[in-house]
């Protein structure tokens, strides 16, 4: 206070104490529905699978009926798509208070939400979208490997960790596996034992042999097949495209996140973006 920061003057006061909150904490809509309004389509198709998914496992009705209103406040056209998915229709009304969440010696008319409001159209910061991801830092790549891969491919691709990236041998088995110029290399896990879901980006180095075997074994179609629906880059060089062939992303090397064969700078930069979220309406017809 001696260096001029606010103070208030004191004096003495007779007042009741109450609990009480300003009429914007009755404002429940406004700010959800400005941040469903700024989303790209393949955000706001998240929301709505989302709600759906969460709401799908609900046993009852009236809870679903209650969640389809509060959703319609925010957005019509999203909880129509909710309602679809649930095959429910959205109702017009639900009973009432809707706010419950009031004090004990509060009015709960003067606390109920009102119709949202629109400040602001959209906010471009409340997007993905719009986010600029430049750097690999911290993510982490699965390489799909088994006796006999080339060691000439893999060494291009290691060049992402001095960026920062992470790359994880997946082999048919654990301990270690044998390239092409017989160095023994260490086994990040075993195919049986891990997912796609684990990892930012998958790559398969070229080397018939290694390829062979891989094709043999079912997980690591599903393993493309999942990192592709997920939209995550897929990338192979040389023989490596041949284990691409028997996977979904066969009909769909075109993706700008499909890469056969690409220089390092441009594999980092694609592993960059994160996602290639242009893919989503492709993604969910893969059947993984």
């Amino acid at each position: 206070m001696a260096e001029g920061a606010f103070h208030s003057y004191e004096e003495r006061i007779d007042a009741k104490k109450i609990r009480g909150r300003s009429e914007s904490f009755s404002d429940h809509f406004s700010q959800p529905a400005l941040f469903y309004r700024s989303l790209a389509d393949w955000e706001k198709s998240h929301v709505a699978n989302a709600y759906a998914f969460e709401l799908g496992k609900c046993n009852h009705d009236p809870i679903k009926e209650r969640m389809l209103w509060l959703i319609a406040q925010i957005d019509q056209d999203l909880a129509k798509k909710v309602a679809e998915d649930l095959g429910m229709s959205v109702p017009s009304s639900i009973e009432k208070p809707i706010n419950q969440a009031i004090g004990a010696d509060a009015k709960v008319k003067e606390h109920q939400p009102g119709k949202k409001k629109n400040y602001l159209d959209k906010s471009p910061a409340l997007s993905q979208a719009n986010t600029k991801f430049e750097s690999i830092a911290a993510r982490k790549i699965a390489v799909l490997v088994a006796d006999g891969f080339r060691m000439k491919d893999y060494e291009n691709v290691q060049k992402l960790e001095k960026e920062g990236a992470t790359l994880v041998l997946i082999a048919p088995h654990g301990g270690t596996v044998t390239c092409d110029q017989n160095m023994k290399h260490s086994v990040g896990a075993a195919i049986a034992t891990t997912e796609s879901v684990l990892f930012d980006a998958v790559y398969i180095p070229g080397g018939s042999k290694s390829i062979k075997a891989l094709q043999k074994e079912a997980k690591f179609t599903k393993f493309l097949n999942e990192a592709f629906k997920h939209c995550k880059a897929i990338i192979a060089d040389n023989e490596g495209e041949d284990l691409i062939d028997g996977t979904y992303i066969q009909h769909h090397k075109e993706d700008q996140a499909v890469l056969i064969n690409e220089k390092v700078a441009v594999i980092k930069k694609t592993i960059a973006q994160h996602r290639n979220w242009k893919r989503m309406e492709i993604a969910e017809m893969v059947p993984a």
